[in-house]
This record gives C-alpha cells, sequence and structure tokens, in this order.
C-alpha cells in the first residue's frame, strides 16, 4: 500500500491510497484531479521517469 498526496498553491492536501506506487497510478490521479493548465511541481521520486 502507498500514498499519493496532491498539495494546492494554498497548502490543502488531498491524498490518495494506491496498492502500488507506479507511474500508470499516479499518472491516472493527476489526470483525473489536475487542470490542464496547471503546473505540476513534484519531487526527485523515480516515478515521473525524469532523471
Amino acid at each position: 500500500m502507498a500514498v499519493l498526496s496532491l498539495v494546492d498553491r494554498a497548502g490543502r492536501v488531498q491524498s490518495f491510497r494506491v496498492k502500488k506506487a507506479n507511474t500508470a497510478n499516479a499518472l491516472q490521479i493527476l489526470r483525473q484531479n489536475l487542470d490542464a493548465e496547471a503546473k505540476v511541481i513534484t519531487d526527485e521520486s523515480g516515478l515521473w521517469g525524469v532523471s
């Protein structure tokens, strides 16, 4: 079990419990909860496929 959390500019947190922390689960949550115009700032997680 893992938790992915989204934090907005006001500091409000929305957390999601997922069976596995992977790119597919993370992208699904982002697509369902972010506006297409949103700017995303993330951590150094390997989920994002960016080195």
